[in-house]
């Protein structure tokens, strides 16, 4: 078992696209056809076809923000516990922008949404690969606003540079961003079980009162108290605890 980052990925390339339908896609085609090394890379300078978690389109202007995919073989990892590598990607990205955000209050979205304040500013869709009961491979895709300067007026977003004041070099981000990967991945391989505290400890809006739609439709309101092992998020209504996985739940 590696006992040093840097010796987690090794001979893992870097591809970059001017332009990519999705470096997602891209990944799981590197996958099906060759198996590269772990920590293998592909990032793009503009998607035709990015989206996010749900199959919701993500929207990024070219050249001005990060677009990668990260190629894992998560085997260690039980079909089960899937959700303990996403908490590890979700770590992984706050701890990297809190690196040149540490004034802000950067916080974990559930599922795996990055907030600044009350505006998103980063977001990852994993898609696992599975047999029987193992991860057999793991593409992480990762989109960061990084020096978009405007968004859509439907889109409550925010990026580093508009918080900040000043454009940021993205391939110096690209390697910060690598090695909070390298480091949250070793955790997780280790088995040192500390990111379900630290992942709760920066959910975005716990303990506060928040409007949610479930999959029926139907409107509501509760208070955001945790997410547990399994990645459901446990909120309070009207007294008692409810848990919602993925898709069953929709922020307002």
């Amino acid at each position: 078992m590696p006992t040093n980052i840097d010796s987690l990925f090794f001979g893992a390339k870097h591809y970059h696209f001017s332009e990519i339908d999705s470096t997602n896609k891209y990944a799981l085609n590197l996958i099906s056809k060759s198996l590269p090394p772990e920590g293998t890379i592909i990032s793009a300078d503009f998607q035709t076809q990015g989206r996010g978690q749900y199959g919701r389109s993500w929207t990024s202007e070219s050249t001005k923000n990060l677009l990668s995919s990260i190629i894992l073989y998560p085997q260690f990892l039980p079909a089960n516990e899937q959700f303990s590598l996403s908490k590890a990607m979700a770590l992984a990205v706050q701890n990297c922008l809190n690196s040149f955000l540490y004034s802000k209050d950067i916080r974990i979205k559930w599922p795996n949404d990055i907030y600044c304040g009350q505006k998103k500013i980063g977001g990852i869709l994993i898609q696992n690969m599975l047999s029987g009961n193992k991860i057999t491979s793991s593409v992480i895709g990762i989109g960061i606003n990084v020096n978009q300067e405007s968004f859509p007026d439907d889109i409550v977003a925010t990026s580093i540079f508009l918080e900040l004041g000043i454009g940021v070099d993205k391939k110096e981000l690209l390697d910060i961003l690598l090695i909070d990967i390298k480091t949250e991945y070793l955790l997780l391989m280790q088995n040192i079980q500390i990111q379900d505290k630290r992942y709760n400890d920066v959910l975005f809006a716990k303990n506060e009162i928040r409007f949610f739609e479930d999959r029926d439709g139907k409107m509501f309101s509760a208070k955001v108290l945790f997410v547990n092992s399994e990645g459901n998020l446990i909120i309070e209504i009207d007294g008692h605890y409810e848990a919602y996985n993925f898709g069953e739940l929709k922020w307002l």
